[in-house]
């Protein structure tokens, strides 16, 4: 175990911006430290300290003025700097998974986000707070925590769950490094051990490790984002974490697989299809009742299929290429012209050669270079950031705009013109640019009624496969710290009224937009928004019809 302890307010580093000058690192730095204390675990962090960190954390907008860090933070940063992050539904759930490691002789380490209160005597924080925990211990049935506290508090040691902890802890993450966990043998047997899943009917950290492994995503043992009102269809399913502001993309890919309803959270209809599944696969009696209850029965089922599965890919065996039969070579044919986009995906297969040598092939098989090299950029870039095109027909609008000298107009009836530079006509055409929203067709946030408005609200209703739309009532701060809000989101304010796209914060924690109106621009830094009512979010599914 690494001995340093960092604490917020040390004279190094107390008076930095976490994210400005007034939300100094000696306030709000503590989930900072936290991270850090996870990370110089590891050789090559072991001399970080958070002057390190602390820009990371501030230039991907973990670090929110005034409040501290985002709860997603957490988690994004450790991942980011090699960790497999699991953020626990519930304590007995963290328990088994350190009970675990601790078998296999791996790190127990992680976060924990303590709320006010006392426990035994001791009182972590008066509002919230970030601990490090870098040890785990069980003792005569109770369980102890070794923490590192960046406060004031100096709560630093082993301190038990059950007298000192209980009740006091909203969140809390447990971190295993990617590397070290690559380099453990216990832990390749474990993995090895997932080929042959235990058909126990539970459908814990293993079962999802495996079922994330067949449908080839993130694999942390954990199905994200669920509704906790609808568990009731999946009861044999344990490793759960109930959220709305995120949905599951290995239950996405298994709904895509089952053919319903892909909108990443178990419901009757997937559970019903589920069941349908393994009963056409042989996996369940055919006489067996879907009743859209996945309990142990089918969770059984599910885990003679997934051990059926894991290995299919490995069992394959590549065919003995024949020897080829010579023959007489054909005279050659004339090679039809290749489109740019066709040679431009040639060129990201490695087809083209790179540098120098690309471009020599390229022209001497009579193609244009330059054309070809720009429709490879674009497309790098569009895979860069899926929302590129959106943020393009943007900046194409509001560069139309300011060629017409923007001629704004406030009435809301005339957003349907080009010719008049509101907000509403800055999103809506933007949008009919990119084919997702009909010729005249436009939308706003209307206070009186706290809904959209505008002649596209049947539309936006009619396509829920490209806008997802919902109603928070709540400021851009909190609803980033919430993980609900997203760059590229369009935003309908309130008091006044206004709509306009959200891209993130600037360095000091200040909210940035695409606008047009009275102030507009892209990339605008727009403070006075930052503690304004967000009545109305779109978020774009996808950005290509």
């Amino acid at each position: 175990m690494n001995k340093t302890i960092f604490k917020q307010l040390d004279s190094r580093w107390s008076s930095l911006p976490y994210p400005t000058k007034k939300s100094t690192f000696g306030g709000n730095g503590c989930g900072c430290c936290a991270c850090l204390h996870n990370m110089i675990e590891l050789d090559e962090y072991k001399d970080w300290t958070p002057k390190d960190l602390r820009p990371y954390m501030v230039g991907q907008g973990f670090a929110i003025a005034g409040q501290g860090t985002l709860w997603s933070g957490i988690s994004k940063t450790l991942q980011h700097y090699g960790f497999k992050v699991i953020n626990h539904p519930t304590l007995q759930n963290i328990f088994a998974t350190l009970d675990e490691r601790k078998k296999k002789g791996l790190p127990c380490i992680g976060v924990i986000l303590f709320s006010s209160g006392s426990r035994g005597g001791i009182t972590w924080t008066a509002g919230g707070h970030f601990v490090a925990f870098v040890d785990y211990k069980v003792k005569n049935g109770k369980h102890y925590f070794y923490t590192k506290d960046s406060g004031g508090r100096d709560h630093d040691g082993w301190y038990c769950y059950e007298t000192q902890m209980k009740g006091l802890i909203p969140q809390i993450w447990s971190a295993l490094s990617t590397a070290k966990a690559a380099s453990l043998p216990a832990l390749q047997a474990a993995v090895e051990e997932l080929k042959k899943l235990t058909v126990d009917g539970e459908g814990g950290e293993k079962t999802v490790i495996a079922t994330q492994r067949f449908f080839k995503t993130f694999e942390d043992g954990i199905i994200s984002g669920q509704n906790k009102s609808l568990k009731k269809y999946y009861p044999a399913l344990t490793a759960v974490m109930f959220a709305s502001n995120s949905k599951s993309t290995v239950v996405k890919e298994l709904q895509s697989w089952l053919g319903v309803t892909r909108d990443g959270v178990i419901g009757q209809e997937t559970t019903k299809a589920w069941q349908r599944k393994l009963r056409d696969l042989g996996y369940l009696a055919k006489d067996e009742t879907i009743d859209g209850i996945f309990g142990p029965k089918s969770m059984r089922a599910w885990q003679r299929f997934l051990n059926d599965h894991l290995d299919k890919e490995e069992e394959k065996k590549p065919e003995p290429t024949p020897t080829p039969t010579p023959t007489p070579a054909p005279k050659p044919e004339p090679t039809p012209k290749k489109t740019v986009d066709e040679l431009a995906q040639e060129v990201l297969d490695g087809k083209w050669g790179s540098g120098k040598d690309r471009k020599e092939k390229l022209t001497k098989a009579g193609y244009d270079y330059d054309a070809v090299q720009n429709k490879v950029n674009e497309i790098l870039k569009a895979k860069e950031d899926p929302l590129q095109p959106w943020y393009d027909a943007l900046k194409a609008q509001y560069e139309w705009s300011k060629k017409q000298k923007y001629k704004f107009n406030k009435h809301p009836n005339v957003a349907n013109s080009e010719k008049e530079g509101t907000c509403i006509t800055f999103v809506s055409v933007a949008l009919q640019r990119l084919g997702l929203l009909p010729k005249g067709k436009w939308f706003w946030l209307y206070p009186k009624t706290k809904k959209m408005d505008g002649n596209a609200d049947k539309y936006v209703k009619k396509h829920p496969e490209i806008f997802e739309v919902f109603y928070p009532w709540k400021t851009i701060a909190e609803l980033w710290k919430e993980g609900r809000i997203k760059k590229g989101d369009i935003i309908g304010f309130d008091k006044p009224d206004h709509t306009m796209v959200f891209k993130g914060f600037n360095k000091n924690g200040e909210p940035i937009f695409d606008t047009m109106g009275h102030k507009r621009g892209l990339n605008v830094t727009y403070p006075s928004y930052a503690k304004r009512k967000v009545g109305m979010i779109v978020r774009l599914k996808k950005v290509v019809k």
